[in-house]
């Protein structure tokens, strides 16, 4: 066991991947300013059923952009 790992808790080594999509629609500006919202979609692939990790990873992720140059 890690020597800081309370005893009892299990860390979680292992490494998994995950699967992403996205859709951008944005519009440019004058003066050079582009704007925009992104919706995507990820989704763990790679760790077991049992895992507590599958709870926390992955999921429906919306956002705003901002680029001006």
């Amino acid at each position: 066991m890690p020597r800081n790992t309370p005893r009892g808790s299990h860390a979680d080594r292992r490494t998994a991947g995950s699967v992403q999509g996205r859709f951008q629609i944005g519009y440019q500006l004058p003066r050079d300013v582009g704007v925009g919202l992104a919706l995507s979609y990820s989704e763990p692939f790679g760790l077991k059923n049992r895992s507590f990790a599958r709870d926390f990873v992955g999921g429906v992720n919306v956002g705003f952009f901002a680029d001006w140059r």
